[in-house]
């Protein structure tokens, strides 16, 4: 029996469906398939059955769609919101949430995760789709290597640190929190140590306290360092 061939991303594109400016993603095998939530335009390659477009397309998540804003009451601009793909929309019962956006962690291409950030905490932070394929928080922004890479406990914590940076710092965040610290870094190891320092910039409390020491071990000795804030 032939060995399955997994095809690989080559670039991204406008869709000609919705009119998304890259998010049809191109495969070396001639498929393309574009990730905004509510399109899932699906171009097959050469040879490729309708059985097999419906295969793809099933495998979608209901992904929230939402609107670029200004996040006034945290000094995060519209423009800091856009290049992370945060949005402020609405759930399925109609209650308003942030959206923040999780890409697949191998290509950054695919939306593979939503994690919703309600007003009150009591409604909790819901993830729709697959947390753990994603990459961390703002990975997928970022090019592989270089010499720092500032990790923060949550996605607000990223925008705010790599808009004081100009967005020029890569910045990304924990998928959950300082509690799940040591699972995702550890999913993001490999692209992590590419850099020449990986910076930990957690909450002073017990919970970010407890992360720093877990994650200590995981890294190359010299590579960790750790921002101090005021508790």
């Amino acid at each position: 029996m032939q060995e399955r061939q997994e095809s690989r991303p080559v670039g991204k594109e406008p869709c000609p469906a919705c009119g998304s400016g890259d998010n049809l993603a191109r495969y070396d095998d001639g498929h393309a398939y574009c990730f905004t939530p509510g399109c899932g335009h699906f171009e097959p390659a050469d040879g490729a059955t309708l059985r097999t477009q419906r295969r793809a397309t099933a495998m979608n998540y209901d992904f929230l769609e939402g609107s670029v804003v200004e996040l006034s009451k945290r000094g995060i601009s519209s423009q800091t919101c856009s290049k992370f793909g945060y949005l402020v929309g609405k759930n399925s019962k109609g209650a308003s949430c942030q959206i923040a956006q999780y890409r697949d962690r191998d290509t950054g291409l695919e939306l593979v995760a939503q994690k919703l950030r309600f007003a009150s905490k009591d409604d909790g932070m819901p993830v729709i789709g697959d947390i753990d394929r994603a990459g961390l928080f703002g990975q997928h922004l970022w090019k592989t290597g270089g010499k720092r890479v500032v990790v923060t406990e949550g996605e607000i914590d990223a925008m705010s640190v790599a808009q004081a940076f100009g967005l020029t710092w890569p910045v990304v965040s924990l998928k959950r929190g300082a509690a799940s610290a040591a699972k995702d870094l550890k999913q993001s190891l490999e692209w992590l140590e590419s850099y020449d320092s990986v910076v930990l910039w957690f909450d002073k409390d017990d919970a970010g306290r407890t992360a720093i020491n877990q994650a200590a071990g995981l890294f190359t000795p010299g590579k960790l360092k750790i921002v101090e804030t005021p508790a």
